[in-house]
Formats: structure tokens, C-alpha cells, sequence
């Protein structure tokens, strides 16, 4: 990230501290940069042993108006982080067992990203 964020940068910053509180993981040790390394928009990898977690964005890769979705479903990924630790360890070697617990995961995170709660006022 440069020296001094972009406005953007600010924004998604602050949402992430947002929805780090009110999802409980104000304990987790986040870090965001602004940079993925896949072709992916977004991304999560944490460490729900330690809880430390690494936000990545690539604010070229979605619209602003997108920023509050794509916080909430990167941050979510820690809430189920440990479920897929151990889902992928159950699934091994198998490569179908592998992509359910890979699509599980995301559909998953989808629904919670979703939830009428986070409009609530």
C-alpha cells in the first residue's frame, strides 16, 4: 500500500473495522493490502488458530459501489475459516470431495454476506 491510502483505500479500511466489530472477530489480527495475487477481485487466508487473517483487494477488479459486499464476504471467510480447515482435511487427496467443500464454502459465505441484517439499521 503506499505511503498515504487513496480515499478508497480509507473506505475499505474503515469497513473493515466496521464489520470486523460487528461480526466478533475484533479480536483477530486483520491485515488488508490492496493487491491480490490470483485473478480474483478479493481474497481471505487466515489462521483461525491464531487469528490473524490477510485481506487482499484489487480495487480495479469491482465497483466502488460493490466496496460494503466484498468487505463483508472477505471477512466472513474467517467467521468459517476453521469449518473449511477441517472440511479440506477430511476431504484429503479426493478431488471431488475437494471442489463440494470448496463450493460449500462459498455458497456459504454468499448466504451470510447476504443477510437482510447488515441493511438493518
Amino acid at each position: 500500500m503506499p505511503d498515504k491510502p487513496t480515499p478508497r483505500q480509507r473506505r475499505i479500511l474503515r469497513l473493515v473495522r466496521r464489520y470486523q466489530r460487528l461480526m466478533g472477530l475484533d479480536r483477530w489480527d486483520v491485515t488488508v493490502r490492496f493487491e491480490v495475487d490470483k485473478e480474483d477481485a478479493a481474497g481471505c487466508s487466515a489462521d483461525d488458530e491464531y487469528l490473524r487473517a490477510m485481506l487482499s483487494f484489487d480495487l480495479n477488479g469491482f465497483p466502488p459501489e460493490d466496496d460494503d459486499t466484498f468487505v463483508r464476504h472477505e471477512l466472513l471467510h474467517c467467521v468459517v475459516w476453521e469449518m473449511l480447515r477441517v472440511a479440506e482435511g477430511l476431504a484429503g487427496e479426493n478431488e471431488a470431495a475437494k471442489e463440494a467443500v470448496r463450493a460449500a464454502n462459498e455458497r456459504c459465505v454468499t448466504m451470510l454476506e447476504r443477510m437482510p441484517i447488515w441493511q438493518a439499521k
